[in-house]
């Protein structure tokens, strides 16, 4: 993705309420990652909690925010 679509696609996350679901690019989006770094952390038990759906790993908005605040504060 391109920076431009990045920042877009982040402020249109930033809106959602906080129990909407994101796929991992758009949460690598939202946090300023990529979207490797998410799957890394995915299988070293780190970074934001995930819930698996179907299959597919989704980030609760509530959970996305909390890690941020928590990356910011360290």
């Amino acid at each position: 993705m391109s920076a431009r679509r990045d920042i877009d696609l982040a402020a249109r996350l930033a809106g959602l309420p906080d129990d909407a679901l994101a796929s991992p690019a758009e949460a690598a989006a939202f946090l300023g990652f990529a979207p490797v770094t998410l799957r890394l952390w995915r299988r070293q038990s780190r970074g934001p909690a995930f819930v698996i759906i179907e299959g597919r790993p989704r980030y609760k908005m509530a959970d996305l925010r909390n890690f941020a605040a928590g990356q910011m504060a360290a």
